[in-house]
C-alpha cells in the first residue's frame, strides 16, 4: 500500500485522503517529520475532514507536542462534534498537558455522551486527584474501575491516589 499511495502522491494527485493515508503510515513507522508533511497536504486539499486533525493529533501527542495536539482535536470536535473518539483523545491530552480543569470539564461532556464510558471517570478522576480532591477522585476512579476493571492506569492511579492519602485499603 505504502508504495502505491507514494506513486499517487510524487504524481500530486488532488485526492487528500491520499496524503492522510500516507501520513499515518509514516506515523506508524516514527517518521513525524514526512507524517507532518503529509497531514499538511491533506489538510491544504481539504481542510474538513475531521480524521485528518484526530490522526495529525494524536501523531503530535506522540511526538510530545501537547499544544498542537490539543488543537488538533478541538478543530476535529468543531468538525465532528460529540464524537467519543475524539473527545476521549483531547480529555486525554488535556490531563497530560495538566489542564486539569479542563480536563474536568471534557471529562463531563464525555460522561454525558457515555455515562457507560469508564474514560469520563478515570480523566476526571485523574485530574481531582492532581488537584488534591481525593474523594472525589477516588470515587470517580472506583466508578470507573467498575466499568473496566481491566484498565491498569485506573489502578494505578488510585494506588497513587490512596498512598496520597495513606489510606493502604
Amino acid at each position: 500500500a505504502f508504495n502505491d499511495y507514494n506513486t499517487l502522491v510524487l504524481a500530486r494527485v488532488k485526492e487528500p485522503l491520499i496524503y492522510s493515508n500516507m501520513a499515518n503510515m509514516y506515523a506508524l513507522e516514527a517518521k513525524f517529520e514526512k507524517a507532518m508533511e503529509m497531514y499538511g497536504m491533506a489538510i491544504e486539499r481539504n481542510n474538513s475532514n475531521y480524521e485528518t486533525y484526530l490522526n495529525r493529533g494524536i501523531t503530535y501527542s506522540k511526538m510530545g507536542n501537547r499544544s498542537a495536539s490539543i488543537a488538533d482535536f478541538r478543530k476535529a470536535d468543531q468538525l465532528l462534534p460529540n464524537n467519543y473518539q475524539i473527545m476521549s483523545n483531547l480529555a486525554s491530552e488535556l490531563l497530560n498537558n495538566m489542564q486539569f480543569e479542563e480536563t474536568i470539564k471534557q471529562s463531563k461532556k464525555l460522561l454525558k455522551l457515555s455515562p457507560s464510558g469508564f474514560e469520563g471517570y478515570f480523566y476526571r478522576g485523574t485530574a481531582l486527584i492532581n488537584q488534591k480532591k481525593y474523594p472525589e477522585g477516588i470515587k470517580d476512579l472506583l466508578k470507573s474501575e467498575s466499568i473496566n476493571p481491566n484498565y491498569s492506569f485506573t489502578n494505578y492511579n488510585l494506588s497513587v491516589a490512596y498512598s496520597l492519602i495513606k489510606d493502604r485499603t
